[in-house]
């Protein structure tokens, strides 16, 4: 199936948790005001919660995969001359110059990476208002679900099954600590917009 089909599917879901997050608290403005707010601030602390715990996640899978990265390419696994034409007659300060571009690359998921888990966790502890991050959750979301069809599509080495397992692995939680950051995100806005109504 396309790509696009998977990532409907989770926006889907996104949305879908989010209006029954909605609708689950607007069922409760019947009862009591009091016992109500303290249900909605419960539910408030658990989504912060899991902002933060989320946030740390997505640090850690970001700084594994540039290790993991390099720990490859030291090991010869990944070889980045495999990737020059070779129909081309490479100069030293193309190949610099392709190095540099290629670890600029690496940065800058590094600090996409840094940017959401961090953005995320500040959200969780009441620091940050700001929802920026939400978009690079979303591009990085896409990304990491059209990674995963790399699995499926390339012929896997026997020596290096493991690795892949575990790259596959990690890819899935990836997946799942970047979901919970956008669900657990619109949940908290939801909630806060609820109490201020009390």
């Amino acid at each position: 199936m396309p790509i696009s089909f998977y990532v409907f599917l989770i926006f889907y879901y996104i949305l879908l948790s989010a209006q029954r997050l909605y609708n689950n608290s607007m069922s409760k403005t019947n009862s009591n005001n009091k016992v109500n707010k303290q249900n909605l601030e419960r539910l408030l602390r658990k989504y912060n919660n899991n902002l933060v715990i989320s946030g740390v996640g997505v640090l850690f899978f970001g700084l594994w995969s540039v290790l993991k990265l390099f720990e490859e390419m030291a090991l010869g696994v990944v070889d980045l001359n495999s990737y020059l034409m070779s129909d081309y007659e490479y100069t030293i300060v193309d190949k610099i110059l392709y190095y540099i571009f290629f670890f600029i690359i690496v940065l800058v998921i590094l600090l996409i990476h840094y940017i959401i888990g961090s953005s995320s966790i500040k959200v969780g502890l009441g620091k940050k208002r700001k929802f920026f991050y939400l978009f690079l959750t979303a591009f990085s979301l896409v990304g990491v679900i059209g990674s995963l069809s790399l699995y499926f599509t390339e012929a896997i080495d026997k020596s290096a099954y493991d690795t892949t397992i575990a790259s596959f692995l990690v890819d899935i939680a990836l997946s799942l600590a970047l979901i919970d950051v956008i669900v657990s995100s619109f949940a908290a806005i939801i909630l806060k917009r609820k109490l201020r109504r009390l």
